[in-house]
């Protein structure tokens, strides 16, 4: 992601925008709250970062039990992934996200010894 930070001085006002969809991503604000924006997005990251993790865990990761490079495959998590992402709401994105991160998150912790 790439984002830059506009600042009114007059009124000590940020703004934040994206390269990637090439807009502005909020209207003047205070710091607080494009803090509380970049907080809230840097959690959502997180939480799908840990869903792509949960489900195609080993995927990627190298071998060491071999003398040459050897990557682990997991197919059917990235499949299963992709399908997730592909299938997000469109409307209420991050919320599906969260509730998939706790979810698997929770599965996870039930399952420690």
């Amino acid at each position: 992601m790439s984002w830059s930070i506009q600042h009114r001085k007059k009124d000590d006002k940020y703004r934040l925008y994206s390269s990637i969809c090439n807009e502005w991503l909020t209207d003047w604000v205070s710091r607080n709250d494009i803090l509380v924006f970049i907080h809230y997005r840097k959690i959502i990251e997180f939480q799908q970062e840990m869903i792509k993790l949960f489900m195609t865990f080993p995927h990627g990761y190298e071998k060491k039990n071999s003398d040459c490079l050897k990557i682990h495959i997991n197919t059917d998590g990235m499949k299963l992934y992709h399908e997730f992402m592909c299938n997000l709401d469109c409307e209420c994105p991050d919320e599906e996200i969260s509730k998939k991160y706790k979810e698997l998150a929770d599965q996870l912790l039930k399952e420690k010894p």
